[in-house]
């Protein structure tokens, strides 16, 4: 097997496991029929296609296994492949040992980034809603913990949109948000503490807020931030998938080129930038 396509697709578009689900809302289920939505929950195999019946409290496998390419896990690049999970570098090439740092560049060396943590109290109950941390846009590896069950309410607020957590509703873990760009994940632990994660990087910059409950709140947060720096970032160069076969048979012939790409984006730049 060899990756393709390899490319994200467009903002917007249908997650593809999600597609497959749907594929069923047309089959009867046992004399029923369902509209079909992926579950996320635990204790299921990565790549059998397992789906929850919207408005209803079970779930099943619907087919064995995804078609192949289908992501195993939510933020991950590790793809299915005849029913079993395959490794895949973040270069999205099957078998790749390539890896991210910590400021989520593909074979970086970390230095692109810097870690911000800390623990909050805040003043006092009556304050009413206060600021936390600023996550400036870029930020990656995102993490805030509720430490003692004392916040009655978590608020992350940007230019455009806001998140308002007032508990956990009564759902399968973990509960996936989306904001600025990325996909936040709340989860309660064994000790009943909440914790917000976030891969990310986001688009636009957060503001953490809480509106504590008792004297006691404390809150912990940590995230990779992007380093402002006045020189040009790292530049290298990348290879672009496959052109199509010249012939439709009797042999033919496929080209891959290579582009220079900014390693913090991935975006196209000259080939100038390489070179130099």
């Amino acid at each position: 097997h060899r990756s393709c396509n390899t490319d994200d697709c467009p903002p917007g578009s249908q997650d593809f496991r999600e597609m497959q689900c749907s594929e069923f809302d047309s089959i009867p289920f046992r004399g029923k029929f369902y509209t079909w939505k992926t579950y996320r929950g635990g204790g299921v195999k990565a790549c059998s296609l397992t789906c929850l019946a919207e408005g209803f409290n079970f779930y099943t496998e619907r087919a064995a296994a995804v078609v192949d390419g289908t992501p195993c896990r939510p933020d991950t690049v590790d793809i299915c492949v005849s029913g079993e999970c395959k490794h895949v570098g973040c270069d999205r090439v099957l078998g790749s040992d390539l890896r991210e740092d910590k400021c989520r560049v593909c074979g970086g060396d970390g230095s692109a980034c810097e870690t911000i943590e800390g623990v909050f109290s805040p003043a006092s109950p009556a304050a009413g809603y206060e600021e936390v941390v600023w996550i400036p846009k870029g930020s990656v590896h995102i993490f805030i913990q509720d430490l003692n069950l004392s916040l009655s309410h978590l608020a992350l607020k940007g230019d455009q949109e806001s998140l308002l957590l007032e508990g956990l509703p009564g759902t399968p873990q973990p509960h996936r948000l989306p904001l600025a760009g990325t996909t936040f994940q709340l989860r309660q632990g064994p000790d009943q503490t909440q914790s917000l994660e976030a891969l990310g990087p986001i688009n636009a910059s957060l503001i953490v807020m809480v509106l504590a409950r008792t004297e006691l709140a404390a809150l912990r947060y940590r995230f990779n931030a992007p380093i402002a720096r006045d020189a040009l970032p790292p530049y290298s160069w990348h290879y672009v998938p496959w052109t199509k076969c010249s012939a439709q048979c009797a042999g033919g012939s496929q080209v891959q080129a290579v582009e220079c790409r900014n390693q913090l984006d991935s975006s196209a730049v000259a080939p100038h930038h390489c070179s130099a």
